[in-house]
């Protein structure tokens, strides 16, 4: 079990709950609620060449803000207001490589996606992401996944 604790204090609520996800349960909302994604930039070098750098993100957008304080206060990230009483929640980087390593066994919808994105974490970690071969390798499975979910798409 995690043993972080959620607490919200808000303008709308003085109350204060302490609710535990376990890692099966954060899995699951993630699985059915989140959206996994990988944005891409380009950046020019000062030898005016063209470097791509990949940044993961999960993210869930909803309007109960309780169930999103509940997720931030157990495995961080942010909080941001949308138009109306719209919020979302999203975590990055080397913060979602933990998260994907302690769902991951428990993932069925999104674990194909998780599992490229959480290797390129790890190599983002090691400093192996400046070879063109990870790079290379990454893009592949991406390409890869998103031909295969397009099928599933047609098919379903």
């Amino acid at each position: 079990m995690i043993t972080t604790t959620a607490t919200e204090t808000t303008e709308h609520t003085d109350s204060t709950d302490t609710y535990y996800l376990t890692r099966e349960e954060a899995a699951r909302m993630l699985d059915a609620y989140g959206s996994l994604t990988v944005v891409q930039k380009k950046r020019r070098t000062a030898t005016g060449g063209l470097r791509v750098y990949y940044h993961p993100r999960w993210r869930i957008v909803d309007k109960n803000l309780d169930v999103l304080v509940l997720l931030q206060a157990q495995f961080g990230g942010s909080i941001y207001h949308h138009s109306g009483r719209h919020y979302s929640w999203e975590i990055a980087q080397t913060t979602l490589g933990a998260l994907l390593e302690e769902t991951l066994p428990y993932m069925q919808e999104k674990r194909p996606q998780a599992e490229p994105i959480l290797q390129l974490i790890e190599a983002k970690e090691n400093g192996t992401t400046a070879t063109r071969k990870t790079r290379r390798r990454f893009s592949s499975s991406i390409s890869r996944l998103r031909r295969d979910m397009g099928k599933r798409r047609l098919e379903g």
